[in-house]
């Protein structure tokens, strides 16, 4: 992306780790699920993104990947370009 003539790094600018418990990652990540269920399908639309639909079954398989001992480390990019690094114990 051109920013006033000079080239915008592509990559985030901040990182933040955190440590949960399998339970509780479960947690956040299906209201993560739900939270962008909502913002992709407002008012009940049938239509949305492929983007949006890929970023909805990525959280649904994190969510069974997680609850089953499959994952212990994820990563999701923040609108703001923040890195947030869960790791599962």
């Amino acid at each position: 992306m051109d920013v006033g003539g000079r080239h915008k790094p592509q990559y985030p600018y901040h990182m933040q780790q955190i440590f949960l418990s399998r339970q509780r990652a479960v947690h956040e990540l299906l209201l993560r699920s739900r939270e962008l269920m909502n913002e992709t399908m407002p008012t009940g639309s049938a239509h949305s993104d492929r983007s949006d639909n890929a970023a909805i079954a990525h959280t649904e398989q994190l969510v069974l990947d997680v609850r089953a001992g499959r994952l212990h480390i994820f990563e999701f990019v923040e609108r703001d370009g923040t890195v947030l690094r869960v790791y599962v114990s």
